[in-house]
């Protein structure tokens, strides 16, 4: 996905984000002072909170809500925010972000956890989750929304499901997933211990059948990456496809060219001073450079 599509996508849904965490419903609150309906702002309108207890069911104790991506139908110009939870991924739409509609609610495939990850790519979404047993990746057409008559339909079920690793704790988990619009494939990483932590390679070219069609472990664990066409100053490497990630189980910086599923190769490993935890990081939109984010560096270092 283009860069400015992410920024974009962020504004858009952060508000909404926020909005699950809360137990208090607001309308449109404006951003005063630096505060919007009591949240810390700057230049963003509240549009709306939803309240978490809306995404509860039975057997449910408490809801709370890890990351949230986007989806737009074409055929109609809704647009829906994807709410990863602790118990499941809720679907809302958004098309009138005052009064967002509740849709439905995909069940995790195996338990709650504090993680859980999901992307979108052709009309599917795919979500991962780790330290949850054998969950592997489900897949939602997300079409099948517009279907739903009486919202919301809080037991939906997945379109497809595939996993990877041998059995037990080496079997189906994943810290996050990375989608490559321009090339059809998805990463997902963080998988210890299968793989040593590195990445998994997944075509989506059937998007409702995904195929796992290779691995990338001597680098070790990825906890986050970039993927994509690069376009940057190197020409080098123009138009290949490079993921550049943070691997925390050495801090540092890798960049592999991934083109070639079956024979990735090691471009450059980059460290940096003070390094403890190497999260995440974010190519400039030049892709001349790449800025990093240490999870533990203020804590362990002091700065």
């Amino acid at each position: 996905m283009p860069y400015q599509t992410q920024i974009a996508m962020l504004k858009k849904y952060l508000p909404f984000l926020i909005s699950v965490l809360s137990l208090t419903a607001y309308a449109q609150t404006p951003c005063s002072g630096g505060t919007a309906a009591g949240y810390p702002c700057d230049d963003l309108t509240l549009q709306s909170f939803m309240n978490s207890n809306t995404f509860r069911k039975g057997g449910d104790s408490f809801i709370e809500a890890q990351d949230s991506w986007g989806w737009t139908d074409t055929t109609n110009n809704k647009e829906y925010a994807i709410v990863a939870l602790d118990v499941g991924t809720v679907f809302v739409d958004i098309t009138d972000p005052v009064n967002p509609i509740y849709v439905g609610r995909l069940d995790s495939h195996t338990g709650s956890s504090l993680w859980r990850d999901v992307k979108v790519y052709q009309n599917h979404a795919y979500i991962v989750s780790d330290s949850n047993g054998n969950h592997g990746m489900q897949v939602y057409d997300m079409t099948q929304l517009e279907s739903i008559s009486s919202p919301p339909n809080t037991n939906l079920s997945e379109t497809a499901w595939i996993t990877w690793g041998t059995s037990g704790s080496n079997r189906g988990r994943a810290h996050n997933i990375i989608i490559n619009e321009d090339t059809g494939f998805a990463y997902v990483i963080g998988v210890s211990p299968y793989n040593s932590g590195g990445p998994v390679f997944i075509d989506l070219s059937t998007p409702a059948s995904p195929s796992v069609v290779g691995v990338y472990s001597a680098a070790g664990y990825c906890h986050d990456a970039q993927v994509v066409v690069y376009n940057g100053p190197d020409t080098d490497y123009t138009g290949r496809e490079i993921m550049i990630g943070s691997f925390s189980s050495s801090d540092f910086v890798r960049v592999l060219d991934v083109t070639n599923k079956s024979s990735v190769s090691l471009i450059s490993s980059i460290g940096y001073a003070g390094k403890q935890y190497t999260h995440q990081g974010w190519f400039t939109e030049d892709q001349k450079y790449f800025i990093v984010g240490d999870e533990l560096d203020e804590q362990n270092s002091g700065y």
